[in-house]
Protein backbone atom coordinates (compact mmCIF):
# COMPACT_ATOMS: atom_id res chain seq x y z
CA UNK A 1 0.00 0.00 0.00
CA UNK A 2 1.35 3.40 -1.05
CA UNK A 3 2.19 6.13 1.39
CA UNK A 4 2.02 9.84 0.95
CA UNK A 5 1.11 9.76 -2.22
CA UNK A 6 -0.70 12.56 -2.90
CA UNK A 7 -4.39 13.65 -3.57
CA UNK A 8 -5.29 10.58 -4.92
CA UNK A 9 -9.07 10.31 -6.03
CA UNK A 10 -8.55 6.31 -6.38
CA UNK A 11 -11.20 4.32 -4.29
CA UNK A 12 -8.75 2.05 -2.31
CA UNK A 13 -6.50 5.28 -1.55
CA UNK A 14 -9.85 7.04 -0.49
CA UNK A 15 -10.96 4.07 1.47
CA UNK A 16 -7.17 3.55 3.13
CA UNK A 17 -7.23 7.32 4.51
CA UNK A 18 -10.95 6.83 6.06
CA UNK A 19 -9.71 3.97 7.62
CA UNK A 20 -6.37 5.25 8.96
CA UNK A 21 -7.84 8.58 10.01
CA UNK A 22 -10.08 6.51 12.19
CA UNK A 23 -7.28 4.89 14.00
CA UNK A 24 -4.90 8.02 13.85
CA UNK A 25 -7.50 9.19 16.79
CA UNK A 26 -5.55 6.74 18.89
CA UNK A 27 -8.72 4.56 20.00
CA UNK A 28 -9.29 1.01 19.77
CA UNK A 29 -11.64 -0.05 16.77
CA UNK A 30 -13.03 -3.70 16.08
CA UNK A 31 -14.01 -3.67 11.97
CA UNK A 32 -17.33 -3.43 12.44
CA UNK A 33 -16.99 -0.12 14.38
CA UNK A 34 -14.36 0.81 11.87
CA UNK A 35 -16.95 0.26 9.14
CA UNK A 36 -19.89 1.80 10.73
CA UNK A 37 -17.47 5.27 11.31
CA UNK A 38 -16.62 4.97 7.65
CA UNK A 39 -19.96 3.83 5.81
CA UNK A 40 -17.66 1.24 4.01
CA UNK A 41 -18.34 -1.65 3.51
CA UNK A 42 -16.89 -4.71 6.15
CA UNK A 43 -15.55 -6.73 3.57
CA UNK A 44 -12.93 -3.45 2.05
CA UNK A 45 -12.26 -2.82 6.30
CA UNK A 46 -11.26 -6.02 7.03
CA UNK A 47 -9.16 -6.25 4.13
CA UNK A 48 -7.74 -2.74 4.81
CA UNK A 49 -7.02 -3.68 8.62
CA UNK A 50 -5.06 -7.08 7.75
CA UNK A 51 -3.10 -5.26 5.24
CA UNK A 52 -2.63 -2.15 8.03
CA UNK A 53 -1.92 -4.56 10.48
CA UNK A 54 0.67 -6.89 8.26
CA UNK A 55 2.76 -3.63 7.13
CA UNK A 56 3.02 -2.65 11.11
CA UNK A 57 0.81 0.25 11.14
CA UNK A 58 -1.75 -0.92 13.26
CA UNK A 59 -1.92 -3.75 15.57
CA UNK A 60 -4.21 -5.90 17.24
CA UNK A 61 -5.95 -5.51 21.07
CA UNK A 62 -7.20 -8.29 22.83
CA UNK A 63 -9.35 -10.28 20.70
CA UNK A 64 -11.48 -7.98 18.38
CA UNK A 65 -10.11 -4.73 18.88
CA UNK A 66 -7.24 -3.21 16.75
CA UNK A 67 -5.46 -0.08 17.20
CA UNK A 68 -2.60 2.24 15.98
CA UNK A 69 0.86 1.57 16.11
CA UNK A 70 2.38 4.54 17.49
CA UNK A 71 5.80 3.89 16.57
CA UNK A 72 5.23 2.94 13.15
CA UNK A 73 5.81 6.38 11.80
CA UNK A 74 7.11 9.77 13.29
CA UNK A 75 6.80 13.50 11.86
CA UNK A 76 9.62 16.13 12.12
CA UNK A 77 8.83 19.25 12.56
CA UNK A 78 11.44 21.79 12.45
CA UNK A 79 11.02 25.63 13.59
CA UNK A 80 13.79 27.92 12.79
CA UNK A 81 13.73 30.62 14.61
CA UNK A 82 16.49 33.78 14.38
CA UNK A 83 18.60 32.30 17.36
CA UNK A 84 17.32 28.65 17.86
CA UNK A 85 16.11 25.87 16.03
CA UNK A 86 12.91 23.81 17.79
CA UNK A 87 12.53 20.40 16.76
CA UNK A 88 9.02 18.28 17.78
CA UNK A 89 9.18 15.40 17.13
CA UNK A 90 5.22 13.58 16.80
CA UNK A 91 4.27 10.03 16.33
CA UNK A 92 1.25 8.01 14.40
CA UNK A 93 -1.13 9.94 16.68
CA UNK A 94 0.22 13.22 15.90
CA UNK A 95 1.02 13.68 19.72
CA UNK A 96 4.28 15.24 21.38
CA UNK A 97 7.02 12.03 21.50
CA UNK A 98 9.89 13.95 21.48
CA UNK A 99 10.97 17.81 21.73
CA UNK A 100 14.30 19.24 21.71
CA UNK A 101 15.95 22.89 21.25
CA UNK A 102 19.45 24.16 20.19
CA UNK A 103 20.91 27.31 19.78
CA UNK A 104 21.15 28.31 15.88
CA UNK A 105 25.00 27.84 14.37
CA UNK A 106 26.51 30.25 12.24
CA UNK A 107 26.32 27.39 9.62
CA UNK A 108 24.37 27.47 6.40
CA UNK A 109 21.00 26.23 6.65
CA UNK A 110 20.90 23.21 4.71
CA UNK A 111 23.90 21.91 6.75
CA UNK A 112 21.98 23.10 10.23
CA UNK A 113 19.07 20.95 8.82
CA UNK A 114 20.85 18.14 8.30
CA UNK A 115 22.29 17.59 11.41
CA UNK A 116 19.26 17.86 13.12
CA UNK A 117 17.96 15.57 10.74
CA UNK A 118 20.17 12.85 11.09
CA UNK A 119 20.20 12.89 15.09
CA UNK A 120 16.85 12.81 14.79
CA UNK A 121 16.66 9.81 12.02
CA UNK A 122 18.87 7.83 14.87
CA UNK A 123 15.98 6.96 16.96
CA UNK A 124 12.45 7.89 15.53
CA UNK A 125 11.65 6.01 11.37
CA UNK A 126 10.85 9.82 10.07
CA UNK A 127 7.46 9.63 7.33
CA UNK A 128 8.14 12.82 6.93
CA UNK A 129 9.93 16.23 7.56
CA UNK A 130 7.99 19.89 7.87
CA UNK A 131 10.06 23.07 8.30
CA UNK A 132 8.99 26.69 9.17
CA UNK A 133 11.17 29.72 9.15
CA UNK A 134 10.89 32.97 8.63
CA UNK A 135 11.21 33.95 4.70
CA UNK A 136 9.46 33.76 2.20
CA UNK A 137 9.03 30.20 0.61
CA UNK A 138 7.41 28.60 -2.64
CA UNK A 139 7.12 25.30 -3.43
CA UNK A 140 10.04 24.49 -1.27
CA UNK A 141 12.53 27.35 -2.26
CA UNK A 142 13.16 29.96 0.01
CA UNK A 143 13.99 32.96 -0.64
CA UNK A 144 15.96 35.53 1.00
CA UNK A 145 15.93 39.70 1.23
CA UNK A 146 18.77 39.86 -1.61
CA UNK A 147 16.74 38.02 -4.33
CA UNK A 148 18.60 34.83 -3.83
CA UNK A 149 17.15 31.14 -3.63
CA UNK A 150 17.78 28.19 -1.99
CA UNK A 151 16.08 24.63 -3.04
CA UNK A 152 15.95 23.20 -0.08
CA UNK A 153 13.10 20.73 -0.60
CA UNK A 154 14.87 19.24 -3.66
CA UNK A 155 17.88 19.00 -1.74
CA UNK A 156 17.13 17.39 1.26
CA UNK A 157 14.02 14.86 -0.55
CA UNK A 158 17.03 13.70 -3.04
CA UNK A 159 19.02 13.09 0.43
CA UNK A 160 16.72 11.38 3.14
CA UNK A 161 13.43 9.87 0.09
CA UNK A 162 10.50 11.72 2.31
CA UNK A 163 8.60 14.32 1.67
CA UNK A 164 9.73 17.40 2.91
CA UNK A 165 7.21 20.25 3.54
CA UNK A 166 8.96 24.11 4.13
CA UNK A 167 6.43 26.92 5.36
CA UNK A 168 7.09 30.09 6.24
CA UNK A 169 6.65 30.60 10.13
CA UNK A 170 3.66 32.91 10.08
CA UNK A 171 1.57 30.84 7.49
CA UNK A 172 2.08 27.75 9.87
CA UNK A 173 0.10 30.14 12.42
CA UNK A 174 -2.78 30.84 9.81
CA UNK A 175 -2.88 27.05 9.31
CA UNK A 176 -3.16 26.67 12.97
CA UNK A 177 -6.17 29.04 12.77
CA UNK A 178 -7.89 27.12 10.12
CA UNK A 179 -7.31 23.61 11.96
CA UNK A 180 -9.29 25.15 14.78
CA UNK A 181 -12.62 26.13 12.77
CA UNK A 182 -13.91 27.80 15.57
CA UNK A 183 -13.64 31.47 14.76
CA UNK A 184 -15.47 33.59 12.97
CA UNK A 185 -12.93 34.88 10.36
CA UNK A 186 -13.22 31.17 8.45
CA UNK A 187 -16.72 32.54 6.62
CA UNK A 188 -14.76 36.59 6.24
CA UNK A 189 -13.21 36.65 2.52
CA UNK A 190 -10.09 38.06 4.01
CA UNK A 191 -8.40 37.54 7.07
CA UNK A 192 -4.79 38.47 8.27
CA UNK A 193 -2.39 36.65 11.23
CA UNK A 194 0.58 39.77 12.57
CA UNK A 195 2.93 38.91 14.58
CA UNK A 196 4.77 41.59 16.66
CA UNK A 197 8.36 40.71 17.53
CA UNK A 198 11.62 42.04 18.00
CA UNK A 199 12.34 41.33 14.52
CA UNK A 200 9.28 42.88 12.69
CA UNK A 201 5.51 42.33 11.73
CA UNK A 202 5.17 39.37 10.29
CA UNK A 203 1.69 39.01 8.07
CA UNK A 204 -0.22 36.13 6.88
CA UNK A 205 -3.24 36.16 4.73
CA UNK A 206 -5.89 33.53 5.04
CA UNK A 207 -8.86 33.37 1.98
CA UNK A 208 -11.55 31.42 3.75
CA UNK A 209 -9.73 28.74 4.28
CA UNK A 210 -6.41 28.42 2.19
CA UNK A 211 -3.37 30.84 3.45
CA UNK A 212 -2.31 32.92 0.36
CA UNK A 213 1.32 33.14 -0.49
CA UNK A 214 1.88 34.45 -3.81
CA UNK A 215 4.37 34.85 -5.96
CA UNK A 216 7.76 33.30 -4.53
CA UNK A 217 5.82 33.09 -1.14
CA UNK A 218 5.70 36.79 -0.59
CA UNK A 219 1.96 37.77 -0.29
CA UNK A 220 1.68 39.37 2.79
CA UNK A 221 4.76 40.95 3.42
CA UNK A 222 4.72 44.11 5.06
CA UNK A 223 8.74 44.41 6.15
CA UNK A 224 9.60 47.28 3.21
CA UNK A 225 6.49 49.31 4.74
CA UNK A 226 7.57 52.31 6.82
CA UNK A 227 5.72 50.96 10.52
CA UNK A 228 8.28 52.86 12.80
CA UNK A 229 5.43 55.16 14.70
CA UNK A 230 4.97 55.11 18.18
CA UNK A 231 2.67 53.11 17.23
CA UNK A 232 3.23 50.24 15.26
CA UNK A 233 -0.04 48.33 15.42
CA UNK A 234 -1.66 51.11 13.81
CA UNK A 235 0.55 51.65 11.24
CA UNK A 236 0.86 48.11 10.08
CA UNK A 237 -3.34 48.04 10.64
CA UNK A 238 -3.49 51.46 7.92
CA UNK A 239 -1.30 49.70 5.19
CA UNK A 240 -3.04 45.90 5.72
CA UNK A 241 -6.30 47.54 5.46
CA UNK A 242 -5.44 49.60 2.56
CA UNK A 243 -4.17 46.56 0.43
CA UNK A 244 -6.16 43.88 1.81
CA UNK A 245 -9.03 45.14 4.11
CA UNK A 246 -9.73 42.00 6.21
CA UNK A 247 -12.84 41.59 8.19
CA UNK A 248 -10.75 39.87 10.77
CA UNK A 249 -6.91 40.30 11.85
CA UNK A 250 -5.28 38.52 14.56
CA UNK A 251 -2.53 40.02 16.91
CA UNK A 252 -0.06 37.80 18.15
CA UNK A 253 2.52 39.07 20.82
CA UNK A 254 1.28 42.78 20.77
CA UNK A 255 3.15 44.80 23.21
CA UNK A 256 1.52 46.69 25.85
CA UNK A 257 0.25 50.09 24.67
CA UNK A 258 -0.32 48.95 20.69
CA UNK A 259 -3.91 49.12 20.32
CA UNK A 260 -4.73 50.42 17.27
CA UNK A 261 -6.20 53.96 17.58
CA UNK A 262 -7.93 53.89 14.13
CA UNK A 263 -8.83 51.33 11.48
CA UNK A 264 -9.02 53.67 8.50
CA UNK A 265 -11.58 52.86 5.55
CA UNK A 266 -12.68 49.30 7.44
CA UNK A 267 -15.61 51.35 9.22
CA UNK A 268 -16.87 49.58 12.99
CA UNK A 269 -17.58 45.62 11.90
CA UNK A 270 -13.63 44.99 12.06
CA UNK A 271 -12.69 42.20 14.34
CA UNK A 272 -9.21 42.68 16.24
CA UNK A 273 -8.51 40.00 18.02
CA UNK A 274 -5.56 39.00 20.24
CA UNK A 275 -4.15 35.87 21.23
CA UNK A 276 -1.16 34.95 23.01
CA UNK A 277 -0.80 31.46 21.95
CA UNK A 278 1.48 32.27 19.17
CA UNK A 279 3.45 28.88 19.57
CA UNK A 280 1.18 26.62 19.87
CA UNK A 281 -1.26 27.75 17.04
CA UNK A 282 2.47 26.98 14.74
CA UNK A 283 2.38 23.42 16.10
CA UNK A 284 -1.14 22.93 15.35
CA UNK A 285 -0.41 24.63 12.35
CA UNK A 286 2.64 21.84 11.45
CA UNK A 287 0.40 18.88 12.25
CA UNK A 288 -2.47 20.77 9.82
CA UNK A 289 0.19 21.07 6.94
CA UNK A 290 1.33 17.39 7.31
CA UNK A 291 -2.65 16.25 7.04
CA UNK A 292 -2.73 18.90 4.06
CA UNK A 293 -0.23 17.13 2.27
CA UNK A 294 -0.72 13.66 2.61
CA UNK A 295 -4.32 13.28 3.03
CA UNK A 296 -7.08 13.44 0.39
CA UNK A 297 -9.01 14.95 3.15
CA UNK A 298 -7.49 18.07 3.81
Amino acid sequence: MKHFSGHSDTLDNISYSLVKETFETGKEFSQKEVAELTQLPLKIVCRLIEQMTAAGEIQKKGLNKFIINKNYSFFLCVKVGDEKVDCIVFDSTYSVAARTSREKPESDLLNLLVEIIDDIRAEHNLACIAIGIQASVKDGIVYDDGGNKLDLKAQLEQKYSVPIFIEKEINLVCYGNISEKQIQFLDDEYSVCLNISETGIHCGLIYKTEVLTGFQGRAGEIGLADISGKNPLSEALKFINAVFSPKTVIVYNAPENTEPQTKPGTGSEQNIVFASDYEAKCEKGFVYLIKKRTSIFC
